[in-house]
């Protein structure tokens, strides 16, 4: 009874519906934008992951097995197969490496860089982590509208300063797993690039819904008319269970050795 008890509790924790009457000001917007983030695998401050990544380069397929870490400020990347492997990408504050030789737990011949290969971005995807940060920047200014879909609300951020290219960024939620579903960024009212999350490939992990699926596509004016494709999957073990971990700790891959990931001998 006490688990049947505590399983309601985590699901309508994580079921309590937002509307734009609560998301009435430019700051309740961000921060709401912000907590979403955590449903994202990417972008939590705290996990571990297993992902099979495929690319779709104007016809080009090609894919990529990639372990991935987020310890707070602390970023890793390891990528297990694909062209890229056995390279990882490890972030320590505002310290980029990459590094040559990899394992799940061990960094060797790395060097730091700066400038073109941004740490925000996923070797040979169309992933930018940055794409999202814009949205609780100050250089836009974000309202909330209900969307035509029910059960679905909408967040229109225009931008009023800064350089990036964007000028307009309209996401949508589901309002009652306060989940992001799909992003879309425009360039003076052209369709450029979409973020889609599936509102049935969340999982719900310890009382947080997480998302499984992703796809992201760059486009020219419409969704179907794309150039990069990029899908991603988190990978599941022999029980169908994700390999993904709220604390990464918890990953039996890493474990103990955890303070091992970020070594760059630098």
């Amino acid at each position: 009874m006490f688990k049947l008890l505590l399983s309601l509790s985590l699901l309508l924790s994580a079921s309590w519906a937002i509307s734009c009457k609560e998301l009435n000001t430019d700051k309740k917007i961000r921060d709401f934008v912000k907590k979403t983030y955590e449903s994202h695998p990417l972008l939590r401050e705290n996990t571990s992951s297993t992902m099979l990544i495929k690319t779709n380069e104007r016809g080009s397929k090609k894919q990529q097995m990639v372990h991935s870490v987020r310890l707070k400020e602390k970023k890793r990347s390891y990528f297990i197969k694909g062209e890229n492997a056995p390279k990882c990408s490890v972030t320590q504050g505002e310290r980029d490496f990459i590094c040559s030789e990899c394992s799940y737990t061990s960094n060797t011949l790395c060097r730091s860089y700066k400038g073109d290969e941004s740490s925000t971005k996923i070797k040979g995807t169309n992933i930018d982590t940055n794409d999202f940060k814009l949205l609780e920047s100050p250089d836009y200014v974000n309202s909330c509208v209900k969307a035509k879909k029910k059960g679905y609300l909408k967040i229109i951020s225009k931008k009023v300063g800064g350089n990036s290219a964007y000028d307009k960024i309209i996401s949508y939620y589901d309002v009652q797993k306060n989940i992001n579903v799909k992003t879309n960024y425009y360039v003076e009212n052209v369709l450029r690039k979409v973020y889609q999350f599936f509102p049935k490939y969340y999982t719900l992990i310890k009382g947080e819904w997480v998302s499984t699926v992703s796809r992201v596509r760059t486009v020219n004016g419409k969704l179907n008319n794309f150039s990069f494709e990029t899908l991603i999957n988190v990978t599941k073990d022999k029980k169908g269970n994700h390999l993904l971990y709220m604390t990464p700790k918890d990953d039996p891959k890493i474990g103990s050795r955890i303070s091992t990931l970020f070594n760059t001998n630098q």
